[in-house]
Order: C-alpha cells, then structure tokens, then sequence
C-alpha cells in the first residue's frame, strides 16, 4: 500500500535512483529465514529418524534379553515368585543395561557437540538431549515388559520341558 508513495518520494529526492523490490517486512522475514527452517526441519527429521532407530535397536536387544531369561523366569515363578517380584527383577536387572547405554550415547553426543561450531548449537540442546536420553531409557526399559509378560503367563513346567 506504501509502494506508490515511497516511489513518488524517492523520485524526487534522487530522481536517477530506481527503486525496486519493495515488499512489507513479514516477506523479507520469511524469505531471508526459508532456508534455516528448511535445514531446521531436515534436523529434526534427520533426528527424529535417529530416535526411532534407536528406539527400535533398543527395544530388540532388551526383548531377547528378557526372552534369554524366560527358563529362569519360569524357575523362579515355579518355586513361588509372585508376578510382581518377577517384573522388578527383571527391571532392576535392565536398567543398568538401559542407563549404562544412555550414559554413552550422551558422551557421544557430547563429544561430537564439542567439535561442532558453537553457532550450531543452542542452550536448548541439552535439554533435547535430556529429552532423548530419558524418551530411550523409557524404551529401553518398556521393551522388558511384552517378554516378560509372556515368559510369566507362560505355564513353567511347560518352559522347563521346552529346554
């Protein structure tokens, strides 16, 4: 809506001095910030894609963890363990596993971090790795649950003959 006026005031003050590109600010904003938001979205994809991944690596080794273990699951279930003893035992037994592999993909992550430009990161990043380390030690943990849920309603003498 500015445009004709600022031309009309601009050819005055120097009538040899063109003017072009005119455009409100939100435009040039949007502009000049599409490319950091594009490789902004990338990251996160790209992150987001890391997270699954691992979430899924995590959750298969934790699964046959807990699937080694079915015999002495039903050994102990036989000789009287209540379910809910089982279930902390396995998971006392897990998260070590669990804290210990988080323990080194935050030094990983550390460690890469200290060598990237510090443009590149930002104050948030450590609470995203926070986040990440806490969203894989809840997978990690999970993960222990379907197999032992089985390995428990499984009958134990039938495990026992099984091996």
């Amino acid at each position: 809506a500015l445009g004709p006026a600022l031309r009309a005031v601009a050819g005055e003050v120097a009538p040899a001095q063109p003017l072009f590109g005119l455009a409100p600010l939100s435009v040039s904003y949007a502009t000049d910030l599409a490319a950091p938001r594009g490789r902004a979205w990338l990251f996160g994809a790209f992150a987001l894609a890391s997270l699954l991944l691992s979430a899924i690596g995590i959750a298969g080794v934790m699964s046959q963890w807990v699937a080694q273990r079915r015999r002495e699951l039903a050994m102990r279930r036989a000789l009287g363990a209540g379910a809910h003893r089982l279930a902390g035992r396995v998971l006392r037994d897990a998260l070590p596993m669990a804290v210990g592999g988080v323990a080194a993909g935050l030094a990983g992550a550390a460690l890469v971090a200290t060598r990237l430009d510090a443009a590149v990161l930002t104050p948030a990043d450590a609470g995203l790795h926070a986040l990440a380390a806490a969203a894989l030690l809840v997978v990690g943990l999970g993960a222990c649950l379907p197999p032992m849920r089985r390995a428990m309603r499984a009958d134990p003498a039938d495990v026992l003959r099984e091996s």
